[in-house]
């Protein structure tokens, strides 16, 4: 879809070649503080495009909150509570956690990893000829495991909510499923047999929806 300027956020195909940059452009200019106005599957949010106004929303909880959930999916609050990240808290609890978290993942405390990561990882340097086996020399191949790689959307506990998504990626040409297994119901956009192609549909998707995840079975 073409970036016009005037890309409505709420769409998926607005993202779907990449940020509509000239459309957060006008925002910043013409409407820094935005809605996006929701559906009968999904609710409304809030577009903040300039940097002061988020810096702001970020010390005003009360007013911007995160801990309410971030995902613009409808859900039940126990499919939030499933969902809950570090990223779905306001402060003084996000300010706590951060201050706890941070000493654990600071640059030395990283770098001692570096010496236990050398002994796990073997580093194997392939040979410059490679000889071919005549065919009695072959062994018998060894038969490894297929997995299939799905892209999921969202899990959720209540079947109307899962189908709701599932009728959302439909209407969006994907080939939409509910994956088995687990405690939540999980609603994949695409499955492959191939986990290179996966990785690289799961990036692109990615680029709308950042909770978008791999999982493997």
């Amino acid at each position: 879809m073409f970036d016009n300027g005037h890309l409505n956020l709420f769409e998926h195909d607005s993202f779907a070649h990449g940020v509509p940059h000239k459309t957060f452009a006008r925002l910043r200019k013409d409407d820094p503080v935005s809605w996006s106005e929701g559906d009968d599957d999904t609710c409304g949010f809030w577009n903040l495009t300039r940097h002061a106004d988020i810096l702001k929303a970020n010390k005003e909880g009360h007013l911007f909150s995160s801990a309410q959930g971030i995902r613009v999916e409808d859900q039940s609050y126990e499919e939030y509570m499933a969902r809950r990240t570090f990223q779905e808290t306001d402060m003084p609890e996000h300010t706590v956690t951060r201050r706890r978290v941070n000493p654990k993942f600071a640059k030395p405390v990283v770098a001692n990893f570096e010496k236990l990561t050398e002994e796990i990882v073997e580093i194997e340097v392939a040979p410059d000829i490679l000889e071919i086996p005549s065919i009695d020399e072959v062994a018998t191949p060894i038969i490894t495991k297929e997995h299939t790689y799905y892209i999921i959307a969202g899990a959720f506990a209540e079947q109307k909510n899962a189908n709701k998504m599932l009728t959302k990626l439909s209407r969006w040409n994907y080939n939409a499923e509910i994956v088995p297994g687990g405690s939540l119901l999980r609603v994949s956009y695409e499955s492959y047999n191939n986990r290179e192609e996966a990785v690289l549909a799961l990036n692109k998707i990615q680029q709308a929806n950042a909770s978008a995840w791999l999982l493997t079975k």
